[in-house]
């Protein structure tokens, strides 16, 4: 059930070690009778929900930037997973799009794709609209009866929750589903999100031919951070809407704000991070495009070396291992740190 491993992984091959070293998941240390709060949320997770006790909880690195939490039933015959991450991309329909393509390419479990219950749009208690997604499908064969997925917007944060039953068909696990999101404990500040529905497919898919890596210097570096630090303080109530690329995988999923033909967004695995790429303004050379690269991290933005043209998403992954990033900014801070080995 859990596939946050799928982006840590694909985000240790992109990014220059000692940073890119893959995170280990780290239970905290929580009694088993006491809820546990989210300091930065102020969402709270009980020991039990719904007849499930939590089992464990476990933060993919040290800063609480990604949060797993585990509950299960006596007789193991219902399993549920919450993910609680902060995502420089706060939009939930197309997270909610890419968990789903992962749990269908996946294939762990042998779900019916085509047997799926419709879409649900959903409010989070004490939230003013529908603005989460959630689906259920039955599965055809093995352990499980039926599984799901929901996905909501919690202020600047994501809230993700999968449930898995070996008793349950799947109209009952939607029931289910919905009940242990609304016993979970909610703050009392859910902010306005927009109301959620399924993301569509782009009108006119991009056609890219392979574009050519500009040199790096300075002003990429500088730039290419200062706009990340814009992008990540954009207010929650000001929304992106997405479509959707063809280019869809289980490792990584390709996007288009307000069908832009200019910029794109690849998703990796369905955990919060991504890889924005777009046009950029070219201050010394304003006559000359420039498309730009950033690795988008829970935590951090790491600006990789800029395009002369607006390249494929394959040439874009290609480039990511074999680069070294330019500059990078803390999410939350002001300051810019350059790596002067790669810009010259």
């Amino acid at each position: 059930m859990r596939t946050p491993g799928l982006a840590l992984i694909l985000l240790a091959a992109v990014i220059s070690p000692p940073a890119g070293a893959q995170p280990r998941l780290r239970s905290l240390n929580v009694p088993p009778a006491a809820s546990w709060q989210h300091a930065a949320t102020n969402l709270i997770l009980p020991s039990t929900i719904e007849g499930m006790r939590r089992t464990d909880v476990q933060d993919s690195g040290t800063a609480e930037l990604e949060i797993i939490a585990t509950y299960e039933d006596t007789a193991r015959s219902v399993t549920t997973s919450v993910y609680l991450f902060r995502s420089q991309i706060r939009s939930a329909p197309l997270w909610f799009d890419r968990s789903r393509t992962v749990l269908e390419q996946l294939k762990v479990l042998p779900i019916a794709t085509a047997q799926a219950l419709p879409v649900r749009a959903f409010a989070l208690p004490g939230g003013a609209s529908e603005s989460g997604l959630s689906v259920v499908y039955p599965v055809s064969g093995g352990r499980y009866t039926a599984t799901g997925l929901a996905v909501a917007p919690l202020n600047d944060w994501t809230v993700k929750v999968r449930m898995s039953s070996s008793s349950l068909d799947p109209k009952a696990l939607d029931q289910k589903m919905a009940a242990f999101i609304g016993n979970i404990r909610w703050p009392k500040n859910v902010g306005p999100a927009p109301a959620a529905a399924p993301l569509q497919p782009c009108p006119t898919p991009l056609t890219l031919k392979r574009a050519k890596l500009i040199k790096p210097d300075m002003e990429q570096a500088v730039l290419g951070s200062l706009f990340a630090m814009a992008a990540a303080s954009k207010p929650t109530s000001d929304p992106v809407s997405y479509c959707r690329e063809q280019e869809q995988s289980v490792g990584y999923g390709v996007y288009r704000p307000a069908a832009s033909q200019t910029s794109y967004l690849v998703a990796l695995a369905d955990s919060g991070r991504a890889v924005s790429v777009g046009e950029s303004p070219n201050v010394l050379k304003p006559k000359t495009a420039r498309y730009s690269v950033t690795l988008l991290d829970l935590g951090r933005s790491s600006v990789y070396p800029s395009f002369n043209r607006l390249p494929p998403p394959k040439q874009v992954m290609e480039m990511l291992p074999s680069a070294r990033p330019l500059s990078s900014s803390e999410v939350g801070t002001t300051t810019v740190s350059i790596n002067s080995g790669a810009v010259r």
